[in-house]
């Protein structure tokens, strides 16, 4: 996790207003909200008094970053970076984007996927705020190969025993020197065959 700073000082507080999404940084006066959720399965039997919970991982985390739009400087930088938000060609994936902002990267969140943008319609008084919903990015998982040989019963494996080997009896699980082994090990002569 990252370490932050605390928000209540006048050197500090600015950078809680400001996020980098995708090395960009955002227009207007940012506020970053994170929820961290967690899946787990809770069941309780009939007539059971407790319930039974199966952790079955976290879910990925929500980031919500609200931005203020004051000024037409804040349109302008927005403007040029709706290719991030929203790519528009065929067949374009939302590529993770790396989020700097001290709420979520203080959780560890340190790359996101843009889930959902609401842009209502701006306020004379407060401007335009903006909310960018997003999805903490994970790589997707590598798949296990599940036509791996099996062992037949009895046969063991040597492993990285290096210089033993099994002695012979099935399951013993022993491992013996053998003549050759030592020959390969680092001795005083007198010890060498």
């Amino acid at each position: 996790m990252a370490s932050i700073e605390h928000w209540n000082r006048p050197d500090v507080y600015a950078s809680w207003d400001v996020v980098f999404l995708g090395g960009f940084e955002l227009p207007g006066v940012a506020r970053v909200e994170v929820k961290i959720e967690s899946d787990l399965d809770t069941k309780k039997p009939k007539g059971a008094k407790q319930a039974t919970i199966a952790d079955k991982g976290d879910k990925p985390s929500k980031v919500t970053i609200e931005l203020v739009l004051e000024d037409d400087g804040d349109l302008e930088k927005l403007q040029a970076q709706l290719t991030n938000l929203r790519p528009r060609s065929k067949g374009a994936g939302r590529a993770p984007l790396e989020i700097v902002h001290p709420n979520p990267n203080f959780w560890g969140i340190t790359a996101v996927t843009v889930d959902d943008v609401t842009a209502p319609h701006p306020d004379a008084v407060e401007g335009w705020v903006l909310s960018i919903s997003c999805l903490e990015w994970a790589p997707e998982p590598v798949k296990v190969d599940s036509n791996t040989k099996k062992k037949p019963k009895g046969e063991t494996d040597v492993g990285t025993w290096g210089p033993f080997l099994d002695d012979g009896v099935a399951g013993s699980g022993n491992p013996v020197a053998n003549d050759s082994a030592l020959n390969n090990l680092d001795l005083p002569d007198s010890r060498a065959n």
